[in-house]
């Protein structure tokens, strides 16, 4: 009998000790996630992708066009909210500097860092023009972070000659900036506009479609 009452204590005991491994686990997934174990390497993140422009815009916090004017390579950013349970990984940190802002509370010749996973590739290089469109961790604790593309795919456009060199598929190659960034803002309004209407109605309007592949 008390043979096996210690057989159930020590099954209770290895169930708790998985159940808190498991807890561990999901919680550190979900820290980098919030829109990525304490390694500093990290070799798959999983990125949210976006099936039309629109979508892309609703989902970045900041828009910017900028050029990047320094690259900082294999920098160790820890990404916890709780510093002393550090989760760090590489980043390659770029300097951006503002030269149009199309969404957010920045200003024209401001500089900002946007960081992306070294296991990512290389997207930055100095004096890379484009446009960002970036998730906003300036809150996400103390003394912040940089800013983070939406993903390494969509995230960043390339700007050569004033005109986009891209080959994703949510915007043309080739097409004029100032058209691009026309269609930005107007989609934009529309989620200024659809904020305030939330607000104050539950009430839907129907709206013009944007695309920015035409």
């Amino acid at each position: 009998m008390e043979q096996r009452v210690n057989l159930e204590k020590r099954k209770f005991l290895l169930i708790t000790i998985l159940i808190c491994l498991i807890g561990t686990a999901c919680l550190i997934g979900s820290v980098y996630h919030s829109n990525a174990t304490n390694s500093s390497s990290l070799e798959h993140a999983d990125y949210l992708h976006y099936s039309d422009g629109e979508e892309l815009v609703r989902s970045a916090d900041v828009i910017v066009e900028g050029t990047v004017i320094k690259v900082t390579p294999n920098q160790e950013i820890n990404v916890s909210k709780d510093d002393e349970v550090p989760i760090s990984h590489l980043f390659d940190v770029a300097d951006v500097q503002i030269t149009q802002v199309l969404q957010g509370d920045l200003n024209v010749g401001d500089i900002i860092q946007v960081k992306q996973l070294v296991s990512d590739g290389s997207t930055y290089k100095k004096g890379t023009d484009g446009i960002f469109f970036l998730i906003d961790f300036s809150d996400f604790k103390e003394g912040g972070l940089p800013y983070s593309a939406l993903n390494p795919d969509q995230g960043t456009i390339k700007v050569v000659e004033g005109k986009i060199k891209t080959d994703n598929s949510l915007f043309k190659n080739g097409k004029d900036k100032k058209q691009v960034f026309e269609d930005i803002k107007k989609i934009s309004l529309k989620k200024d506009q659809s904020i305030e209407e939330t607000e104050e109605t539950e009430e839907t309007e129907e709206t013009e479609e944007i695309t920015l592949t035409e």
